[in-house]
């Protein structure tokens, strides 16, 4: 699955680790400091002989207390995954994870911190 996939990427670069500050599908209220992961539509399959690749899109969300720990977040997070080629995360290989924009700023929750957030197009075997 891409966010256990992409989850994993994240818990070995020692970015961000789950049930600490790594969440998938969700964006809780705590910890201040977290990433979250969300998985949605990309662009259609495509069915070759022999090989059919996916296109799903993946959005990282990242939020902390300081605007200035966020931005260096996402940009961590953006190094770790942007341009990451033939990965293999257990029986799906990654052909390509890049991503479609800088880190943006989302401004700022009901609680004042920051959220940036960046997308992710992903072409993937299986």
């Amino acid at each position: 699955m891409l966010l256990d996939d992409v989850a994993n990427l994240l818990e070995v670069t020692g970015i961000a680790h789950r049930g600490q500050d790594l969440y998938l599908g969700d964006l809780p209220d705590a910890p201040d400091q977290c990433v979250a992961l969300f998985e949605y539509s990309g662009g259609a399959p495509e069915a070759l002989p022999g090989l059919y690749l996916q296109r799903p899109r993946l959005q990282v969300r990242v939020r902390s207390a300081s605007y200035q720990a966020a931005r260096e977040l996402a940009e961590r997070i953006e190094r770790a995954m942007n341009g990451r080629h033939n990965l293999v995360q257990g029986d799906t290989l990654y052909v390509l994870i890049q991503a479609i924009q800088s880190p943006g700023f989302l401004g700022r929750d009901d609680r004042g911190r920051a959220e940036f957030v960046q997308n992710f197009a992903v072409i993937k075997e299986g």
